[in-house]
């Protein structure tokens, strides 16, 4: 019976189970860290199109490793590992945060050959900045310092594998389109994701969502009480 009772109270201590796709409930009482960064998601049309040059930019051969549709997004603020108190402030904080929907601009596809990765870079409107740099105000309040560099919004499309050869990266660039299109995004909200590491490459599961208000909506003011 001793036994029964313990199995119950970790059955509760740990619902919602971490393999769900999304919680139901807003706050975590596990006692286990989690890895976690905020992000925008990519609208089906925008991935339709970077799945069409993704799938051009794989006929260059091997020595990249291609990153899935599913894990594609802007990260808006990278957390790191975070203590299931620090989960529970940063959904308190962003719960509290009011913007506007967003405009999200496609840029070039580029090679960053320091970083080794193949990206579509999005466009730093004064918009999407100021969401940035909101949601990076908001989550220092939780322990996390904002990051020192300027932020550079972009969607990874795939990682240079090892030293890879001037000759890859030639081939690269030669298939590689000036520009994604006109294609772009209204953004009508934002995620806080998990990270999962794996052999193959992280993946993530959502965590919480919180919705910016409609382009025409006001923004109402903040709650002087709060």
């Amino acid at each position: 019976m001793a036994s029964l009772k313990a199995t119950v109270r970790l059955w509760i201590l740990y619902w919602p189970p971490l393999t769900s796709p999304v919680h139901n409930f807003p706050y975590i009482t596990h006692t286990s860290f989690m890895r976690l960064f905020v992000g925008i998601a990519l609208a089906n049309p925008v991935i339709k199109e970077l799945s069409s040059i993704s799938l051009r930019l794989k006929s260059v051969g091997g020595g990249i490793r291609w990153t899935t549709p599913d894990t594609w997004h802007i990260t808006l603020q990278f957390l790191g590992s975070a203590s299931p108190e620090q989960y529970n402030c940063v959904v308190s904080q962003l719960n509290e945060l009011r913007s506007s929907s967003i405009l999200i601009e496609l840029g070039k596809i580029e090679i960053r050959s320091r970083a080794g990765i193949v990206f579509a870079r999005a466009t730093p409107t004064p918009e999407l900045l100021s969401l940035q740099h909101l949601i990076a105000v908001s989550t220092s309040v939780c322990g996390f310092l904002p990051q020192s560099r300027a932020y550079h919004p972009h969607i990874t499309l795939g990682r240079i594998k090892g030293k890879a050869g001037a000759q890859l990266k030639t081939l690269l660039r030669n298939a590689i389109q000036q520009r994604t299109g006109s294609t772009g995004f209204v953004a009508e909200e934002y995620l806080l994701y998990e990270s999962f590491p794996a052999t193959t490459g992280s993946h993530y599961e959502i965590r919480k969502r919180f919705p910016l208000i409609p382009l025409c909506e006001p923004i109402p003011p903040a709650d002087p009480a709060a």
